[in-house]
């Protein structure tokens, strides 16, 4: 399973400053959650400080929508990996932790 593809943020325009870094900061986001939630055990023990810094920064309302993304690619990681024959426990208990932080109300 990939991730979803990302918005390449040249062909939105010409962004401000402000949104540029706002871009940055969800891509380097990406850049750790994805392979979090692939079992990536580096990425998940950084997955949470860096939500958590992106979160404060950027504020609840902007995050929402990326939020959404990687709680839908954990639940079809989640699928996936419970339909198989071999179990992978180190990647559910992955899918789990990131599933419990991006629902939790303090985000750790």
């Amino acid at each position: 399973m990939n991730p979803p593809r990302r918005i390449d943020s040249r062909s939105i325009g010409s962004p401000d400053e402000e949104d540029v870094e706002v871009i940055e900061q969800l891509e380097h986001l990406d850049d750790i959650v994805f392979p979090a939630i692939d079992g990536d055990q580096a990425a998940l023990e950084q997955a949470a400080p860096a939500w958590n810094k992106v979160l404060t920064t950027l504020g609840p309302e902007t995050v929402q929508e990326t939020r959404n993304q990687y709680l839908r690619y954990a639940q079809s990681t989640w699928k996936f990996l419970c339909r198989q024959t071999i179990h992978q426990p180190e990647r559910i208990l992955a899918v789990l932790k990131i599933i419990l932080l991006l629902t939790s109300d303090d985000g750790s």
